[in-house]
C-alpha cells in the first residue's frame, strides 16, 4: 500500500504549500525545485527540524528550529538558535516568515557551523566596505563645507575653488546613484553626470 501511495504521489504535480508527513512530522513544501543544501529538488519545511536559512533581505545564514508551518497562508515559524545579537533576527527569538521571503532553506548538517562562520565573515566584510564608502563620501562632503573653505578659496582663487566644488559635487552625485538599488533606472542620469564631469575636466585643462 505504501509503495502504491508513493507512486501516486510522484505522479502528481507537487505544489508550494502542499502538506505531507516526513518521518512522521508535518511538513510543507516551500519550493518545488530548490538548488541549495547539497542537492536539487523539492524543499520541505518540517516541524521540529533544525535548519539553516537566509531571506531575500538578510543574506547572512541563520540557524533555527522550524516549529510550525501554516499551509493556509504559506507561513513558517522558526525559533532562532544561532543568529544575531540585535535586529530582527536575534538568537532565542521566533520569527514568522512567508515562504516568498525565504531565499535559502535546508537541514542543518555537520558543516553548518563552518557555513555560519563563513557567512558571518562575508556579511561583516560587505558591511565594513559600505561603511567605509559612506564615511569617505561624508568626509569629502564635509571637507567642502568646513570652516576652512574660505581660506582654501582665498589661496587657490575663486575660479579654481568653484571648479573643485563642481567636480567633487558631480563625483558625489555619481557615487550616490551608482550605489543606489535601482542602478539600471539611473543609468541615463549617471551617463549625463559623467559626461558633465568630463566636460568640466576638459574646460579646466583648456584654461
Amino acid at each position: 500500500m505504501q509503495i502504491v501511495e508513493l507512486i501516486l504521489s510522484k505522479a502528481q504535480t507537487l505544489k508550494v504549500g502542499e502538506v505531507s508527513l516526513i518521518d512522521g512530522k508535518k511538513s510543507m513544501c516551500i519550493n518545488v525545485d530548490g538548488y541549495f543544501g547539497g542537492g536539487q529538488g523539492p524543499v520541505w519545511a518540517t516541524e521540529g527540524t533544525k535548519i539553516v536559512f537566509t531571506t531575500l533581505n538578510h543574506c547572512s545564514l541563520v540557524e533555527g528550529i522550524c516549529t510550525k508551518v501554516y499551509p493556509d497562508c504559506l507561513n513558517v515559524t522558526i525559533e532562532l538558535t544561532k543568529a544575531n545579537t540585535w535586529g530582527k533576527y536575534v538568537t532565542g527569538t521566533k520569527v514568522r516568515l512567508h515562504i516568498s521571503s525565504i531565499h535559502r532553506y535546508h537541514l542543518a548538517t555537520s558543516d553548518t557551523e563552518l557555513l555560519l562562520e563563513s557567512s558571518r565573515k562575508h556579511a561583516a566584510e560587505v558591511f565594513n566596505k559600505k561603511a567605509f564608502q559612506n564615511i569617505s563620501l561624508k568626509e569629502i562632503h564635509e571637507a567642502i563645507e568646513s570652516e576652512h573653505h574660505l581660506k582654501v578659496r582665498d589661496r587657490i582663487g575663486k575660479v579654481n575653488y568653484q571648479y573643485l566644488q563642481d567636480v567633487i559635487g558631480l563625483y558625489l552625485r555619481i557615487s550616490k546613484k551608482v550605489g543606489a538599488k535601482d542602478v539600471g533606472g539611473n543609468r541615463s542620469q549617471i551617463d549625463q553626470l559623467i559626461s558633465r564631469l568630463h566636460d568640466r575636466i576638459k574646460e579646466f585643462k583648456a584654461d
